[in-house]
């Protein structure tokens, strides 16, 4: 993240576009020609400085993690079998951290959720409606 904050502030918003279409697709199978148009335009319109001190915020030392235990609410957590930002593991782990019923949903698709497997999330949703019903 500290790269990216490099990045925004030297090269510009259009370099960390192109860092995020190689990372947010999973590497093992090809990305959609819209859903990387997507990707790249939207991370392009960010402000430089406001991203560069996000990605510097999630990435500080001083970062100290929830106390999830005391999440009592239903959580659904949606990971993508390729992401490579937050892998599946980092869900299930923080699952099993959150103190009331949780469920970690596996769909196909990187760090973009949303674009590349709308069903995959629908579901996820629809898991979390019958969680909180």
């Amino acid at each position: 993240m500290r790269e990216l904050a490099a990045a925004a502030r030297e090269k510009g918003m259009e370099a960390v576009a192109e860092i995020a279409v190689k990372t947010n697709f999973p590497l093992d199978r090809p990305s959609g020609e819209e859903e990387t148009a997507e990707v790249r335009k939207v991370v392009s319109r960010c402000d430089a400085e406001a991203y560069a001190r996000t990605a510097e915020v999630i990435a500080s030392d001083d970062h100290i993690d929830p106390e999830y235990s005391k999440i009592k609410s239903p959580v659904v957590f949606v990971a993508g079998d390729g992401d490579i930002i937050s892998p599946v593991q980092r869900s299930l782990d923080i699952s099993e951290l959150v103190g009331g019923p949780s469920r970690v949903i596996v769909v196909k698709s990187g760090h973009q959720m949303i674009l590349q497997d709308l069903e995959g999330v629908q579901g996820a949703v629809d898991a979390f409606l019958k969680m909180t019903s």
